[in-house]
């Protein structure tokens, strides 16, 4: 379970404008947020918007919040028969693409304020009940489960957030609690049948970041093959990792994949603006016990080389990602290191990058004087018979772009020196 929460604007001429949307069953955020409904590119913070939206899955609960309050609960739902695995719903033709046709109203799934703005929209539907009030901002942070909200402790200037399966968890079950009266209960403006016809009749596509760069590539990639805003990257990368094909790439396939978030904080609680966040994190669970989170994958991307001149350098950027490693282990996994994977991308590594990483590469654990920037050694159980692990499970991929198949590639970087030995390491880490 996980969710998200979208911000909504004063309506000062309608007091009662927050029922309304609750009650109307879509919601989109306005794209570009200027007054113009059209623009030459999309920037790199509506590029990071867009790549968001590929986090969400159908089943997803949804909030809203304005003025402290956070309102509740809605579940994101599509057709079946639509397909796919994102709510994202485009508004009308070709409305991810900066500059479309001009839309007709007719053609639109959602024509709210702007509508021409609200590039893509989320269906959703009571999950299981959309409620007439909502709660204090201070009663979900003052809950047995807030350590847990970074979703709500990190949020400061966003239209919307991502919410951690914890933190929806907590939510979901403080809505139950605080009202349990059927007089609280608030009645969709249409039936779950009626809403889902809106959509197959007014169905333009969900949003695709594969499709958007395919059919406009000199728009998001230069001649070279890099990508000229790294968050088209997040968004490619998001979408392949929740399609979870190991024909895409066996590395980062995983059978027992759940979710996958975008820029999670990986600090304290402070503002925004100083808060470390991990780029991409994916989780899985038990194969047992599908609702039990038991692995955590971390990817740092890069859209451009990486290269060094000398160790410190290098102990520099592996650093960044060796921290949120770090704060997994602290904060998710009870200091179990196995319980982590951590990728590293970039469009490529330089000859110096690998010799140094591959230098890093064998740790033992009676060499801790020797303990590289990329390998930790940790216990469990100190009564078992060899008790201290080794973790050295950072592994390097570049990335390119295959003109023939119009498809992005990630591939384990080359190693300089034999080419053998990265392979041998991502398939015996």
């Amino acid at each position: 379970m996980k969710g998200v929460i979208f911000s909504i604007s004063r309506d000062k001429t309608n007091e009662n404008d927050v029922l309304n949307i609750l009650q109307e069953g879509f919601y989109g955020i306005w794209q570009p947020p200027s007054k113009e409904w059209n623009v030459e590119e999309w920037n790199s913070a509506q590029a990071g918007t867009f790549a968001d939206y590929l986090t969400l899955l159908p089943g997803d609960k949804v909030f809203f919040f304005r003025d402290r309050m956070i309102y509740g609960i809605g579940e994101l739902r599509v057709p079946k028969e639509i397909g796919g695995n994102t709510p994202a719903l485009l508004n009308y033709p070709d409305s991810s693409y900066p500059n479309p046709t001009e839309p007709k109203e007719q053609d639109v799934i959602f024509a709210g304020s702007d509508w021409k703005r609200l590039r893509v929209v989320f269906p959703f539907v009571p999950g299981p009940i959309i409620f007439r009030k909502g709660i204090d901002m201070d009663e979900a942070l003052g809950s047995p489960f807030a350590h847990f909200f970074w979703g709500l402790r990190f949020w400061q200037g966003y239209s919307f957030r991502q919410l951690g399966e914890e933190e929806t968890r907590g939510l979901t079950e403080i809505f139950l609690r605080r009202f349990d009266d059927e007089r609280e209960w608030l009645s969709p403006r249409r039936s779950e049948e009626e809403q889902l016809k809106k959509i197959k009749d007014n169905f333009h596509g969900v949003f695709s970041a594969r499709n958007l760069v395919t059919k406009h590539l000199g728009d998001y990639l230069d001649s070279d093959g890099t990508f000229k805003k790294e968050n088209w990257l997040h968004a490619l990368i998001i979408e392949y990792l929740k399609e979870n094909n190991p024909k895409w790439n066996e590395f980062l396939y995983d059978k027992n994949r759940k979710n996958v978030f975008r820029e999670v904080p990986a600090s304290p609680p402070k503002p925004p603006v100083w808060a470390d966040s991990m780029d991409i994190l994916a989780t899985s669970s038990h194969p047992k016990q599908k609702e039990v989170t038991t692995h955590y994958t971390v990817l740092e991307i890069k859209k451009d080389d990486v290269s060094v001149n000398d160790p410190r350098q290098f102990n520099q950027i592996v650093t960044q990602i060796m921290k949120y490693v770090e704060f997994l282990a602290k904060n998710y996994t009870e200091g179990n290191y196995g319980a982590i994977s951590a990728f590293y991308v970039a469009k490529s590594f330089s000859t110096q990058f690998m010799n140094f990483y591959e230098e890093s590469l064998n740790v033992k654990p009676q060499e801790e004087s020797k303990l590289t920037p990329i390998g930790r050694l940790y216990v469990l159980d100190p009564h078992e018979e060899k008790p201290v692990k080794v973790w050295n499970n950072l592994k390097l991929m570049e990335y390119s772009w295959d003109k023939k198949s119009n498809d992005l590639r990630l591939y384990p970087a080359k190693s300089p020196t034999d080419q053998g030995t990265i392979w041998k390491h991502f398939l015996n880490p």
